[in-house]
C-alpha cells in the first residue's frame, strides 16, 4: 500500500472528508489514521495540533500484517509516542511491547485487528511535566474514528486518588503516601494527562523513645505534574551511649525518586541515611483498532505505577516511600473486544518499613470495550 492508500481507500469507502494535515485542529485518532508519513518503518517527528493545541510527537507507520515479538516503539521524551499499522498486529507470547524511552504517552492505531499474546506496557515510561499539560481529544464526534464517543484525557487524580474512568474525562492516579516511620508520611502529587503522578517520602524513625531527644522529621511531599519523589524524613537521635537504631526515610517514587532522609543519629555504627527512591511512573497507553481486539490468556495490557521502595534493613527500620500513580489505559474497537488475559491500571504500593502504611498510588483511568 502506498502512503496515500489509507486516505483514499477511507475515501472510496465511506466518503470521509480528506485529512487536511497535520497542523489542522483535529482529535488525535483522527491524526494517527490519516497521517501521511514518508516512509514505512521509519519514525518521524511531527507536531499534531490536537483540538487547538500543537503535540510533539514521533510516528512510525507500518504496512501491512505484523507480528513482533522484538523491539519497542520508537519514542523521543517530551514527544507523544506513535504506530500504525495499516494490517493487523499481533504481539508474540513473552514478549513486551513498550515506548524506547520515557514519553508523553503510547499510542497505537489498528487498521484491522489487534492479538495480545505477549505485554503491551507502559510500565515506568512516564515523564514529569512542568504542568498539567491541559486535556487531549482522543475521539470527538466531529471526526468519529472511534464513533459518536467523546473520549478525552482531562487530567490527573489528587494525591493517592484514583483517577476518573469516565470517557468524556479520563484521569490518571495520584501519586501514594509513604510509610509513617516515626514522624509522620508525606503526602503524592498529582501526575498530568500523560503519567501519574510521584510519590511521597517515607518519615524518618528513632530506635528507641524512651533515649530520644529530637531530629526526626515527616517525609515530604512530591513534586506535582510527575516530578521527583518526596524526599524521606530525617532520622532522630537517642542520647549518646545507647544504642540507637536510628535511619532516615526512603524517598518516594517519581521522576527521579526523591533524597533519602538525613541520618541525625549520635551514633554512626548503628544507623544509617535514608534510601533513594526508585524512579518511574505509569505512563498513558492508548489503542485503537478498526476490526477486533483479543488478548489472549497470559496476554496483558498494563500502565501500572511503581512500588514505593521499602525503608527496611534488619534492624534499621523507616518508612518506605510512596509509590507512582498509573497511567491512563484506553482499549477499544470497531469490532469484538475480549479479554481473556488481564488488563492491570493500578497505583503502586506503599514501600515497607516501621509505622503504618501509606495510601497506595491512585489507578488509572480505564476504558476498555468493543463496539466504538
Amino acid at each position: 500500500m502506498s502512503p496515500l492508500g489509507l486516505s483514499k481507500a477511507s475515501l472510496l469507502a465511506g466518503g470521509e472528508a480528506p485529512y487536511e494535515g497535520a497542523s489542522t485542529s483535529a482529535d488525535l485518532l483522527w491524526h494517527l489514521k490519516n497521517y501521511e508519513p514518508a516512509s514505512y518503518s521509519t519514525a518521524e517527528n511531527v507536531t499534531f495540533n490536537v483540538g487547538g493545541t500543537n503535540r510533539d510527537s514521533r510516528i512510525t507507520a507500518y504496512s501491512g500484517n505484523q507480528t513482533w515479538g522484538a523491539g519497542s516503539i520508537s519514542a523521543v521524551a517530551s514527544r507523544l509516542a506513535c504506530a500504525r499499522v495499516e494490517g493487523n498486529l499481533t504481539i508474540s507470547s513473552g514478549f513486551t511491547l513498550s515506548p524506547s524511552t520515557t514519553s508523553n504517552g503510547l499510542y497505537i492505531f489498528v487498521d484491522g485487528d489487534l492479538t495480545v499474546a505477549g505485554t503491551i506496557s507502559t510500565y515506568n515510561k512516564g515523564q514529569s511535566g512542568s504542568s498539567g499539560t491541559g486535556t487531549m481529544a482522543l475521539n470527538s464526534s466531529a471526526n468519529k474514528v472511534a464513533g459518536s464517543t467523546t473520549i478525552t484525557m482531562s487530567g490527573s487524580a489528587a494525591a493517592h486518588t484514583n483517577g476518573s474512568s469516565t470517557a468524556s474525562s479520563l484521569q490518571t492516579g495520584g501519586g501514594g503516601q509513604g510509610r509513617h516511620g516515626s514522624y509522620g508520611k508525606g503526602s503524592g502529587a498529582t501526575g498530568h494527562i500523560f503519567s501519574g503522578g510521584s510519590g511521597g517520602g517515607g518519615g524518618g524513625a528513632v530506635g528507641y523513645y524512651n533515649y530520644y531527644q529530637g531530629g526526626g522529621s515527616a517525609g515530604a511531599t512530591a513534586t506535582a505534574y510527575a516530578g521527583k519523589g518526596g524526599k524521606g524524613g530525617n532520622s532522630g537521635y537517642t542520647l549518646y551511649g545507647y544504642a540507637t537504631a536510628d535511619a532516615g526515610g526512603s524517598g518516594g517514587t517519581g521522576n527521579p525518586g526523591g533524597d533519602g532522609g538525613t541520618n541525625n543519629s549520635r551514633n554512626s555504627s548503628d544507623s544509617r541515611t535514608g534510601y533513594t527512591g526508585d524512579t518511574g511512573t505509569g505512563a498513558s497507553l492508548v489503542i485503537y483498532a478498526t476490526g477486533n481486539i483479543t488478548i489472549n490468556s497470559g496476554g496483558t495490557l498494563s500502565t501500572n505505577g511503581r512500588a514505593g521502595r521499602s525503608g527496611s534493613h534488619f534492624r534499621l527500620n523507616a518508612g518506605g516511600g510512596g509509590g507512582s500513580g498509573a497511567g491512563i489505559l484506553v482499549a477499544v474497537c470497531a469490532g469484538t473486544f475480549t479479554n481473556n488475559g488481564s488488563i492491570t491500571n493500578a497505583g503502586g504500593a506503599c514501600g515497607g518499613g516501621s509505622g503504618s502504611a501509606g495510601s497506595a498510588a491512585g489507578n488509572g483511568g480505564k476504558l476498555t470495550g468493543g463496539g466504538y
